[in-house]
Formats: structure tokens, sequence, C-alpha cells
């Protein structure tokens, strides 16, 4: 899976919208958001999602920085190939991603119904 990089900040009304609309097709049919990110060694199905790019890499490290679910998600993967490798490229990523946090929580929520 390649990542490639681009400038955030001049993309941040599309990127709302693409985060909006990936978690809108994320949880739709979904009773409980937990079952996008529990794993017990295999693939969770939001990993699957990114992976299928059914999902932005955008999206995925936002909702990434809101939920914490990547230290979990190393430690209980089973994947030794392709898993680390993505999750490497992910935190890479991620660190040159400053999304407003508090932003992405009221859309996730929104989508939610929380």
């Amino acid at each position: 899976y390649e990542i490639v990089s681009r400038d955030w900040s001049s993309d941040v009304c599309s990127s709302d919208l693409t985060f909006e609309n990936d978690c809108r097709n994320l949880f739709d049919g979904i009773d409980n958001p937990n079952d996008l990110i529990h794993t017990d060694g295999d693939y969770p199905p939001l990993l699957t999602k990114v992976l299928r790019k059914e999902i932005s890499i955008e999206t995925f490290v936002i909702l990434s920085k809101i939920l914490g679910f990547l230290p979990m998600w190393d430690k209980k993967i089973a994947d030794t190939i392709r898993y680390p490798e993505f999750s490497r490229k992910v935190k890479k990523y991620a660190a040159f991603m400053q999304p407003d946090v508090v932003k992405y929580k009221l859309i996730l929520k929104k989508v939610i119904g929380v």
C-alpha cells in the first residue's frame, strides 16, 4: 500500500467532506462501532477497507488519531509481513498530518449519532 504525501492544508474542505463520506460508508449498517476496529489477530474491518482503498488514507489516519487503535493492532494482529509495513507507513504519514482532531471528533459523532 503506497502512501503519497500531499499538501494537507490546501485540501481542508474536501478533506472534511471526504472524512464525513468515508465515515458514513464505514458506519452504515454497523450497530457497534467497535466492531470496525476489534481484532483477535486477523485484519479488522477498518484495516481491510483502507487496504482495499474503500476509504482514504487520510480518513484512516484521522480515525487512528481519534480512536487510538494502532498500538492495540500492532500488538494483536498476527500478520508479520504486510501489516507491519503498512503500520510503519501510516505512522510516517501521520507525522505530516495535523488535523483538527476536535473538529473531526464532532464530524464522527454526528455520523454515528452520538
